[in-house]
């Protein structure tokens, strides 16, 4: 665990599914960015899944570098979606639409 997140990857079907367990806040957010990378080296193809069922608290910095992965997936030729998005841990609720636009 490193600064109150843990990111956890499983390989499995041509899926690359990132687990992310904690508090995505502005002090970790550089975590995130790092961790969606590294999942994007662990397999170069395939679809990428974003399990945040775990996360208890979810800032606005997090939901654009969620955004921005979604692009660099996007711009690879892959696709990445979130799971088990829990709108009431998002610390701006309002902010969920900066996600509705990575189309």
């Amino acid at each position: 665990m490193m600064d109150g997140l843990t990111l956890r990857y499983e390989l499995r079907a041509g899926t690359t599914t990132v687990t992310v367990e904690g508090s995505l806040d502005a002090r970790n957010c550089e975590t995130l960015r790092d961790g969606l990378g590294l999942a994007r080296m662990l397999r170069p193809s395939g679809p990428i899944v974003i399990d945040l069922d775990r996360v208890d608290e979810l800032a606005v910095a997090a939901l654009v570098i969620l955004r921005e992965a979604s692009a660099d997936a996007r711009r690879d030729g892959r696709t990445m979606s979130l799971r088990n998005l829990h709108q009431e841990n998002v610390t701006d609720p309002g902010s969920v639409r900066i996600l509705a636009r990575t189309g």
